[in-house]
């Protein structure tokens, strides 16, 4: 979709009156409800904007600012433009991702996923993650995002392993935060070298994290894993319930783990497919113990719906997707994240959280209540990663990304090209900085 040249010429002169560092005031800008505090607004016109609101939002000093608190700032007219504050994703493979032309595509299951990627990853070095991760973070970059979370398959020390060091490299180069996750067997607990494993993770300012196989909870193992985890002062995220299996689901025996070693608010569970076809006495008493126990959870629809409830013949009649709207009426932050992107897991998909809450709705049915939603790509997730943000209020940073579009459904399904990405009041350059990448990274 082309930009019109009336969307660039306001695109321009947001960004050149920005750029300038003078007190700038944004007017009739768009801003989600649930996003805006501390700011008169009134409702956005439109059937289609429900819940949105049209305000005035001033910006200086690298902050929000209320537009009666700098007095003869230029006024910039903002009508038809939507001002998010910068997103935030907790659940992706940066180690992973664009690799699907070298791991070829799968058969759609998870270990077909986990087979193929095997095969072929054992030779990528540190350059080789470092070309596509740079591609990744500009990507995201340029789509708004301001926050990253990115598993790193680590079977060995973190330090031993080339994603991780590229990844420690990226997080140091451009204009997104890039936390890092050590991802390994939930069995790892049991290692000699678990301690070393933690003392690695904390020394990188990282997040410990692990994979629970389908079937294989154990809740000793799980609270052996969180005392490591405290012992160190980590954050931890755990890969569970990540299919459509018969049987208990795992969810519940981490939250009584949480509960038993009193290591509550700092867990991320992402996946958690299972808990969709639990018997409903089992599935209200799972939601009770994860709200008690302050576990977040990051439904990641895409690559869910890829590799669930496949069959060779038959066609998928089950979504793949946890009980989100459940889990929020219980008060459990619920997030989305892309997850994969390009490689065997998920051949397709990108870097651009707007997109994907659009294709998030359609999967879970959140089109009754967008605004109620939106925070699943801003504030939830940020919070989960322990960092601010996710808010338009006065005083809060700003950073943002401003769209041409005035409803959800032009919000969206507006391209990537035309948004204007704010570092700090500031538009972030184009070039991306340290992480810009040339046209034959691109490739």
């Amino acid at each position: 979709m082309r930009i019109s040249t009336d969307d660039d010429g306001t695109r321009a002169t947001v960004a050149h009156a920005l750029v300038s560092g003078a007190p700038v005031v944004l007017s009739g800008v768009t801003v989600p409800g649930t996003l805006l505090s501390g700011l008169d607004g009134r409702a956005a016109s439109g059937r289609a904007a429900s819940g949105m609101r049209t305000t005035d939002i001033g910006i200086a000093g690298g902050r929000f600012r209320r537009p009666a608190d700098l007095a003869g700032a230029r006024r910039v007219q903002a009508a038809g433009w939507t001002l998010l504050p910068g997103l935030a994703d907790a659940h992706v493979h940066l180690d992973k991702t664009y690799t699907v032309s070298e791991t070829g595509m799968a058969d759609g299951t998870l270990m077909g996923a986990i087979r193929l990627h095997s095969e072929v990853s054992g030779s990528w070095t540190r350059a080789d993650h470092l070309q596509r991760m740079r591609r990744a973070v500009a990507e995201a970059a340029a789509a708004g995002t301001r926050h990253l979370r990115t598993h790193v398959d680590c079977p060995r020390p973190p330090d031993q392993m080339p994603g991780w060091q590229a990844a420690r490299a990226v997080r140091a180069e451009g204009d997104v935060t890039v936390q890092l996750c050590a991802l390994g067997a939930l069995s790892r607990a049991q290692d000699a070298d678990f301690t070393d494993r933690c003392r690695q993770v904390a020394a990188a300012g990282g997040v410990l994290g692990a994979f629970v196989a389908p079937g294989q909870a154990d809740r000793a193992l799980f609270e052996d894993f969180l005392k490591g985890a405290e012992a160190h002062d980590l954050d931890v995220d755990f890969h569970i319930d990540e299919g459509l299996h018969p049987g208990p689901a795992s969810l519940p025996v981490l939250a009584e783990a949480v509960l038993a070693t009193g290591y509550k608010g700092r867990v991320l569970a992402g996946h958690g497919c299972a808990l969709s076809l639990q018997p409903e006495p089992e599935r209200a008493r799972a939601l009770n113990q994860i709200a008690e126990a302050g576990i977040a959870v990051a439904s990641l629809p895409r690559t869910n719906l890829y590799l669930q409830d496949r069959s060779p013949d038959g066609t998928p009649v089950r979504r793949g997707i946890t009980i989100v709207h459940e889990m929020r009426a219980h008060g459990i932050p619920v997030l989305f994240g892309a997850d994969n992107v390009a490689d065997a897991y998920y051949p397709l998909g990108d870097y651009d959280l707007l997109h994907l809450f659009g294709e998030a709705m359609t999967v879970a049915h959140l089109d009754q209540d967008p605004d109620g939603w939106i925070d699943a790509i801003a504030g939830v997730p940020a919070r989960a990663m322990g960092l601010d943000g996710g808010r338009i209020a006065p005083g809060e940073v700003a950073d943002g990304v401003l769209v041409k579009a005035a409803d959800w459904p032009g919000l969206l399904t507006a391209p990537v090209a035309g948004r204007l990405v704010l570092r700090d009041g500031a538009p972030l350059k184009e070039d991306f900085g340290s992480i810009a990448v040339t046209q034959g990274d691109m490739a």
